[in-house]
């Protein structure tokens, strides 16, 4: 992508009104559409997997780059997470199943990568994400004169 950027962004913005952004990590597209809910659910899934991990006494960050995990593990997290409420009234959250086909979306949008039936990593996209988590923390900040 990088070795062709200009074409890829003229392609995006032309075909579908998106602009091409490129990082060193990943690339991504960015959408004036406010009704696509996937990313706000990979936030979600996200966020909520690194609040049980460091509730769990793990390095959240060093888990998400560097290990692998099993879908049993995120079971366990979510359905004993205290944030169960928000879980059951996400529809690709709720439940085993919904989880199962969420990390196959993952799995399929290049977010994670599937090593087994039940095992997955995150790819280097989970940046995205951490990045996005980081710009809102910094803009709470902001507004509270921090």
């Amino acid at each position: 992508v990088k070795d062709n950027e200009q074409s890829y962004t003229y392609f995006f913005k032309a075909s579908f009104n998106y602009e091409l952004r490129l990082t060193q990590d990943y690339a991504y597209v960015v959408s004036e559409e406010s009704a696509e809910m996937l990313s706000r659910d990979i936030c979600i899934f996200i966020s909520l997997l690194c609040y049980e991990l460091d509730r769990d006494g793990k390095n959240f960050l060093e888990r998400i780059q560097f290990s692998e995990f099993e879908m049993e593990e995120i079971e366990n997290y979510f359905t004993n997470s205290s944030y169960i409420d928000l879980i059951l009234s996400n529809k690709q959250l709720k439940d085993a199943d919904a989880r199962k086909n969420f990390i196959n979306t993952l799995n399929r949008r290049n977010i994670i990568e599937k090593t087994g039936d039940n095992r997955f990593v995150f790819t280097s996209a989970h940046k995205f994400f951490m990045d996005f988590a980081s710009d809102i923390v910094k803009y709470e900040h902001a507004e509270k004169g921090e």
